[in-house]
C-alpha cells in the first residue's frame, strides 16, 4: 500500500513538471526501466531506455544531451539523479523547441552586441566632435596667431581647461600685437635716424671730398688711385702771415682764416674747382679731376682771381689787412684717398711741387702762373712775362703774372 502510494506521488510530481506536449519529465530506474512518465500507458508497457542517449548518459556524468524520445523525436534532455532509491529523473523538451529558444537568445544577444556598438559608436562621435571641435579651434587658432594674425580670436566655449586654453592664446595674441606695434614702431624711429644718419654721412663724405670720390667710396669703401695727364693745381699763401699771426690772439686767427677759406671754397664751387686741402694759412685746390676738363687751367686762374678780389674789397673794411700769393702750375698728377680711419683726398707728382714753387716765386695781390698753364690761358687772359724765375729746388722757369681777362 505505501508503494503504491509512493508510486502515485512520484507519478503526479512529474505530471507537474510536465509542460504540453513539448517538455515532459519521467524517472527511470538505474537500469534504466521506466518507472513514471505523464504517459502511463508507457510504464505499463515496461518501456525502458535501453540503447539511447539517454541510457549512456546513466553510466556517465553528464548532466545534459541531445537524444531521442520514445516515439523516436530527436529531443534535448538533461537528468538529475535520486541516489537515495537510485532513480533518475529525466526533463525532454524537442530538439527544434530548444534551437529556437538557444536562436532567439543568441539573436537577442546578437542585437544587443550590435546595439551597444552602434550606441558606442554614436556616444564616441559625440564626444569626439565635443573634444576635436575645440582642439581644432585651437590647432587653427594657434597656427593663425603664430603665422602674424594677431586680430584672430579663439571661439570655445567648452566650460573646461580648453576654453581657459583658449583664453590664454587670445591674450597672448592681443599681447603679441601690442609688442609688434612697439616694434614696428621702435623700427621706423630707428630707421628714420638710420636715414638721418646716413644722410649726414653722406654730405659729410661730399664736404670732404669731390663728388665723384665720395660716391665710389660710400660705394665700395674705397677709392682707386687715378692719374690724370691733363691737371692745373692752385696754391694761395698769405703773405707776411707768420708775423701776423704772433701778434693775434689764437681764437681771433682760426677766425680769421676760417672765414677767407669758407669764401675760398665757395669760389672754388662757383668756377668748378677742386678743393684739396688747407696746410696751416696755405689753400690748395685743383682743376680737371676727378672728371677731367679741357678749361683746367683757365678755372683755376679765374679762381684764384676772384679770390684776390674778395680779399681787396675785405680789406677795405676788416681791421686786418690780408695780402694773398697765388701760383698755378698745369701737368699730370696722381689723385686718390689714403689713410685707414681718417681718409683724405690728395694728388701727388711733380706738379704739385711746382705749383708750389711757383706760388712761392710769386708776389703778394698777384696770380703768378708757369709757361705750362699760360699756353693754355694766353687767348683769354692777358699776361706779362716775368722771364726766367728760379723754382727752389726745381730749377729755372718762366713765370708770367695774370694781368686780366681779355
Amino acid at each position: 500500500m505505501t508503494a503504491e502510494v509512493n508510486l502515485k506521488f512520484i507519478w503526479d510530481t512529474v505530471s507537474r513538471i510536465s509542460h504540453g506536449n513539448n517538455v515532459h519529465a519521467y524517472v527511470v530506474d538505474s537500469g534504466g526501466a521506466l518507472i513514471a512518465h505523464p504517459d502511463i500507458s508507457l510504464v505499463l508497457k515496461k518501456v525502458s531506455l535501453d540503447g539511447t542517449p539517454q541510457a549512456l548518459s546513466l553510466k556517465q556524468d553528464n548532466s545534459g544531451n541531445v537524444g531521442r524520445n520514445f516515439s523516436g523525436e530527436e529531443v534535448s534532455f538533461a537528468k538529475a539523479a535520486i541516489p537515495a532509491l537510485g532513480w533518475t529523473v529525466f526533463v525532454e523538451s524537442p530538439w527544434r523547441q530548444s534551437q529556437a529558444v538557444l536562436d532567439q537568445a543568441m539573436l537577442r544577444s546578437a542585437f544587443l552586441l550590435v546595439a551597444g556598438i552602434l550606441i558606442a559608436a554614436v556616444v564616441s562621435f559625440l564626444l569626439a566632435r565635443t573634444m576635436v571641435k575645440p582642439l581644432k579651434a585651437l590647432r587653427d587658432g594657434a597656427s593663425k596667431i603664430g603665422g602674424g594674425d594677431f586680430d584672430h580670436r579663439i571661439m570655445v566655449r567648452s566650460g573646461d581647461e580648453l576654453e581657459v586654453l583658449a583664453e590664454q592664446f587670445n591674450r597672448m595674441g592681443a599681447g603679441l600685437k601690442a609688442s609688434y606695434s612697439q616694434l614696428e614702431l621702435k623700427v621706423a624711429e630707428r630707421t628714420a635716424e638710420l636715414q638721418q644718419e646716413q644722410l649726414r654721412a653722406n654730405q659729410l663724405l661730399h664736404n670732404i671730398f669731390p663728388e665723384a670720390i665720395a660716391d665710389e667710396l660710400a660705394r665700395t669703401g674705397k677709392v682707386r688711385p687715378v692719374r690724370h695727364e691733363a691737371v692745373s693745381i692752385l696754391f694761395t699763401d698769405f703773405s707776411g702771415f707768420t708775423q701776423a699771426a704772433a701778434t693775434m690772439p689764437a681764437d681771433r686767427i682760426v677766425a680769421e682764416l676760417n672765414e677767407i677759406f669758407a669764401e675760398f671754397d665757395a669760389i672754388t664751387d662757383r668756377y668748378g674747382v677742386e678743393k684739396i686741402k688747407t696746410i696751416g694759412d696755405a689753400y690748395m685746390a685743383a682743376a680737371g679731376l676727378p672728371l677731367s676738363c679741357h678749361d683746367h687751367a683757365q678755372r683755376c686762374v679765374r679762381a684764384g682771381l676772384a679770390m684776390l678780389e674778395f680779399l681787396r674789397c675785405r680789406n677795405g673794411f676788416s681791421a686786418f689787412k690780408w695780402s694773398l700769393r697765388v701760383g698755378v702750375h698745369s701737368g699730370p698728377v696722381v689723385a686718390g684717398v689714403v689713410g685707414a680711419r681718417k681718409y683724405a683726398f690728395d694728388v701727388w707728382g711733380d706738379t704739385v711741387n711746382v705749383a708750389s714753387r711757383v706760388e712761392s716765386a710769386g708776389r703778394p695781390d698777384s696770380v703768378n702762373v708757369s709757361a705750362y698753364t699760360y699756353d693754355l690761358i694766353r687767348d683769354e687772359f692777358e699776361c706779362e712775362y716775368r722771364g726766367k724765375i728760379e723754382a727752389k729746388g726745381k730749377g729755372i722757369f718762366d713765370m708770367y703774372f695774370v694781368k686780366g681777362a681779355h
